[in-house]
């Protein structure tokens, strides 16, 4: 499955437009917001080139458990979008309403899914894919250009480029969640075209 799924992946950066399928490099995310602690941020207008050339290894099927984890490597990613944020991070409480953009050498991703099987409009049986967990561990560093606000703070170009990873770090797992299902849905589109029995032909 490992072959497979690493030739579907470039078959999908572009999309499919006769399946309605989007594409996935780049991936355009849809705007969402949160709260990490007490940290409040929305992401706006996110893009993420890269994944195309990503590879997918040590993939595990467990068909009796309704499994599917895999990671994914990565050799570099490209992130623009816009970051509203506000509140404390660490000691100091920052503000920002600014373009942020992100770029990371190796960067590899850990991936936990449920499957299951879903019948098509077809009258076949087709595999669906929910994320259950993904976490995201850069391999090289990471370049973030984006502007904080320090209030009553000040700071060394140092400290506030510690900040900036700080953020990063708290803010990849939603990030990454986001993302992910937003991935999968493409998946789904185009498994929806592929009988579940079909996926394990030799």
């Amino acid at each position: 499955m490992t072959n497979s799924a690493n030739i579907v992946v470039p078959h999908l950066a572009d999309g499919i437009p006769s399946l309605n399928i989007e594409p996935i490099d780049p991936i355009d995310l849809f705007d969402f917001e949160g709260k990490v602690g007490d940290l409040l941020y929305k992401l706006e207008k996110s893009v993420v080139k890269g994944y195309s050339k990503c590879r997918i290894n040590d993939v595990k099927l467990n068909l009796d458990a309704h499994t599917l984890n895999f990671n994914i490597e990565c050799p570099s990613l490209y992130v623009t979008g816009h970051l509203v944020i506000s509140g404390p991070l660490g000691k100091v409480t920052v503000e920002g309403n600014d373009n942020y953009k992100i770029t990371c050498g190796k960067y590899f991703v850990d991936i936990e899914t449920n499957i299951e099987k879903v019948k098509g409009n077809d009258g076949e049986m087709h595999m669906a894919i929910k994320l259950k967990n993904v976490v995201g561990q850069p391999k090289e560093p990471m370049n973030i250009d984006y502007n904080f606000m320090y209030k009553g703070n000040l700071l060394s170009e140092s400290d506030k480029q510690e900040k900036l990873l700080e953020a990063t770090a708290m803010l990849t797992p939603p990030f990454l969640d986001q993302l992910f299902k937003q991935i999968f849905n493409t998946v789904n589109k185009h498994l929806e075209s592929i009988p579940f029995d079909n996926l394990f032909l030799d």
